[in-house]
């Protein structure tokens, strides 16, 4: 019963000194099976719906890829689970001027994977509203600290390029700074950074 306790549910209780023992044992075993089946109905539950959570986050990101003679992006993203709450985007705010942005949500799972949807939404709507691009980031984390009862936050890398000039804008919200490559020498982009979204208003 110890190990059946400590969460061996393979152990078998084997006591049939008398009928009592015996019918004793016997429930016992059967609830324990009953359990297990339990167990297994219920991950493959889990399963399947964070297997439809990746389905959904993945529809979300961009996967038709620009190249062109001024520039070419590409990305991927490989979760550690089935659901996390990293993503990237892309788009063109106007005609000349393009935004990348990498951010990463705190934690993993469904409920990272509907902070990491709403973010991706909101900040991309307040970059295309024309805004400078710090005071976009900084109105994005106002609205992501409203009603933030999970307490997630997310960090941000976000770069507007002028396509005209190659000249690049950046804001970084407490992500880890991009590498560049000068004739294959990989550096840190040197850029200052400010706090995570969602941590303060």
């Amino acid at each position: 019963m110890s190990k059946i306790t400590d969460g061996n549910l393979e152990e078998k209780v084997k006591v049939h000194n008398t009928v009592e023992f015996d019918v004793l044992s016997d429930g016992i075993n059967k609830t324990v099976d009953a359990l297990k089946k339990a167990i297994e109905a219920e991950s493959k539950r889990i399963n399947a719906e964070l297997e439809n959570g990746r389905t959904i986050q993945n529809s979300v990101l961009p996967d038709v890829f620009p190249d062109n003679d001024k520039y070419s992006i590409y990305a991927s993203m490989d979760t550690a689970k089935e659901v996390g709450g990293d993503f990237y985007d892309f788009f063109a705010i106007d005609e000349n001027h393009n935004a990348m942005l990498v951010a990463d949500v705190s934690g993993k799972g469904i409920t990272a994977a509907l902070f990491m949807m709403n973010a991706k939404a909101l900040i991309k709507e307040l970059i295309l509203s024309g805004k400078d691009p710090a005071i976009a980031i900084r109105d994005a984390n106002l609205e992501l600290c409203e009603n933030n009862k999970a307490r997630m936050f997310l960090t941000l890398f976000l770069a507007i390029l002028d396509t005209n000039t190659g000249k690049m804008i950046c804001v970084n919200a407490g992500h880890n700074p991009p590498l560049l490559n000068h004739n294959g020498k990989w550096e840190f982009l040197k850029i200052k950074h400010s706090m995570a979204l969602g941590v303060d208003r």
